[in-house]
């Protein structure tokens, strides 16, 4: 990109963003399988970038502490090579810390709990 299309985009960013998006729709599907067999073809690269944006941890952080859990959910104690998933990160939502590795099932129940924990102690406090 040249200075002069720089300067273009830079004074037009609305109508940019316009002919971006309408750009982007017309290609979406050939983007989206592009995408789907890249994940297919790199999946050690796409979990390591994932773990670095959504966590902030490398793949090796992760490996180790799923060495630490001999590869075990933190909860339930299934192994990962048990599992169609393999374990997620469970992290606090509200300050990012990340409290271990779960599978999949547990980090849902886990999830839902938290989010109605109030309601879930009263329910269970009836008789």
């Amino acid at each position: 990109m040249n200075k002069q299309q720089k300067e273009f985009r830079a004074n037009n960013s609305e109508l940019q963003k316009r002919k971006d998006r309408k750009q982007y729709q017309s290609q979406k599907k050939k983007r989206v399988a592009y995408a789907k067999e890249y994940r297919k073809k790199h999946p050690d690269r796409t979990k390591r970038t994932n773990l670095k944006v959504k966590y902030g941890i490398s793949l090796e952080e992760y490996n180790d502490m799923k060495e630490r859990q001999q590869g075990k959910c933190a909860i339930c104690g299934k192994h990962e090579d048990s599992l169609k998933k393999s374990l997620c990160v469970d992290h606090c939502h509200s300050t990012g810390v990340i409290r271990g590795l779960l599978c999949d099932t547990c980090n849902k129940f886990l999830g839902f709990y938290e989010k109605l924990k109030g309601q879930c102690e009263l329910y269970l406090r009836k008789e």
